[in-house]
């Protein structure tokens, strides 16, 4: 299998959804045939999609594997492809598209089909902007579960939801000083275990942090007090 998409086999791979019984040049020098019998067709389809979402998205195994799943008949792999080429903010952001959709959509929908006639009948680019921002904004996965469960209640755009229900980040450093110091008090075993060189034990005290402040807290200015606290 061929791990690497290079141009001739993009235009392969926009051919993808309807193999052509007869043999087809569709090579840029004609080098390139795809057969009714190639491995780009079925069986053998449903791999070069594994190893291209694994390559051109970049989608971790857990995800391909929902994704490529053989519980309902329906096709999920073609749902990602459509979503990917009619949404600039989801061509750019696969993995949280990918991730969101696999961990929050899914039981929004009796079946994948009818998730797949929900997204055909929304505002992808709407869709796709809220993509955009949850990548720039670094939402935490709290406040985009959070969004995605009131997107099905009110009814309302992506780009409203966000504007009616902003993520407020808390960047008070005095308050964020307190309350690393509460952290550090109540969490005994991560401060010693940092000071004994297992360094990654900072982690689980920003990850207190946020969830004492229902991930609103700053966690730069969280990281740069801990790690000024611990040092001392």
């Amino acid at each position: 299998m061929i791990d690497v998409l290079d141009n001739r086999l993009l235009r392969i791979h926009q051919l993808w959804a309807n193999p052509p019984s007869q043999v087809v040049n569709i090579g840029r020098d004609n080098g390139v045939r795809l057969t009714s019998s190639s491995c780009f067709t079925v069986p053998a389809l449903p791999l070069y999609h594994r190893r291209r979402f694994r390559d051109e998205y970049e989608l971790q195994p857990d995800d391909i594997s929902w994704w490529f799943s053989t519980e309902e008949k329906f096709p999920s792999f073609t749902m990602f492809d459509m979503l990917f080429e009619r949404s600039r903010g989801i061509r750019f952001y696969p993995q949280i598209t990918s991730k969101i959709i696999v961990q929050l959509f899914t039981s929004k929908f009796s079946t994948r089909e009818e998730m797949f006639n929900f997204f055909c009948e929304s505002d992808l680019d709407d869709f796709g902007q809220f993509i955009k921002e949850c990548v720039e904004y670094e939402y935490p996965w709290k406040y985009i579960q959070d969004t995605v469960n009131r997107f099905f209640t009110e009814r309302m755009p992506w780009c409203e939801l966000t504007l009616k229900f902003p993520f407020v980040i808390n960047s008070n450093v005095s308050e964020l000083d307190t309350l690393c110091d509460t952290i550090l008090k109540d969490n005994p075993k991560s401060v010693e275990d940092y000071h004994k060189g297992k360094t990654n034990s900072i982690n689980h005290l920003k990850g207190v942090a946020m969830k004492m402040t229902k991930g609103k807290a700053d966690i730069k200015i969280v990281t740069e007090i801990l790690e000024r606290k611990l040092k001392q």
